[in-house]
């Protein structure tokens, strides 16, 4: 299962009524796309998290090409920490 993508629908202006969860959205709302990607890594031996990392952009140009970078920025981020080698 590929990355969640969550909608999200904005409004330039947002005015709050008194004691109530209700906005009026005042000018023109645009649609947004979020994209956030947990990533963690387990012992299994322990059972337990040695690393974890996050990250989330808005509206990216190509969802692919975005996971892709991204996949490649935690294996140079896990290799430096000294959590993985890189195979030669």
């Amino acid at each position: 299962m590929g990355p969640q993508l969550l909608p999200l629908a904005r409004a330039a202006l947002r005015v709050e009524r008194q004691q109530d969860d209700h906005a009026l959205a005042i000018g023109k709302p645009r649609e947004e796309t979020t994209i956030t990607v947990e990533t963690m890594v387990y012992d299994l031996s322990k059972g337990a998290p040695v690393w974890a990392g996050a990250s989330r952009t808005t509206d990216p140009k190509n969802v692919q090409t975005y996971i892709k970078r991204l996949v490649s920025d935690v294996a140079k981020r896990l290799e430096r920490d000294g959590l993985i080698t890189k195979n030669r």
